[in-house]
């Protein structure tokens, strides 16, 4: 017997369309964007400092940042789904639930490395001597991202 793949398509549209409407890539955004601004204002103030980036990028970056965002999208993969009530559609289809899962999750992860990952790569970048640390903690936030996803939309089914 075929097993399709556990990568659903329109499963994953549904689920972007619902993660990111009604405000909630505002929501999404706001903590990038407050890491993104918190290292341009060190770096015109502090220019020559080494020890900023350090603690900015990885306390507040990698240890706030990352999983609150992926608490937010990973809890919000399934909860957007039950607020609309596209859930009652998505049951009463014949795919299989692994697959509706899978598929959350792959969502999920890529959308926690989207407004995690990246724009601590981006604040890694604009900060000064931080090169080498940007791309580890980006890594690191690709990572972090699959594993409070896989941790978060398994909490939240």
């Amino acid at each position: 017997m075929f097993n399709p793949p556990l990568f659903n398509q329109t499963v994953a549209s549904i689920t972007v369309r619902a993660t990111l409407g009604r405000r909630r890539a505002v929501l999404f955004a706001i903590p990038a964007v407050i890491l993104i601004a918190l290292t341009l204002i060190l770096r015109a103030s502090h220019p020559a400092a080494q020890v900023w980036p350090d603690n900015v990028l990885g306390d507040f970056g990698f240890s706030i940042l990352l999983p609150l965002t992926a608490l937010v999208i990973g809890t919000g993969v399934l909860g957007a789904e039950i607020d609309d009530g596209s859930v009652v559609h998505l049951l009463a289809t014949p795919v299989r639930r692994t697959d509706v899962i899978f598929t959350k999750f792959a969502v999920s992860t890529a959308l926690t490395a989207l407004f995690a990952a990246v724009p601590e790569l981006i604040a890694g970048l604009l900060a000064p001597h931080a090169t080498k640390l940007a791309f580890a903690l980006f890594v690191g936030a690709l990572v972090g991202s699959a594993v409070y996803s896989a941790v978060f939309v398994l909490a939240s089914a």
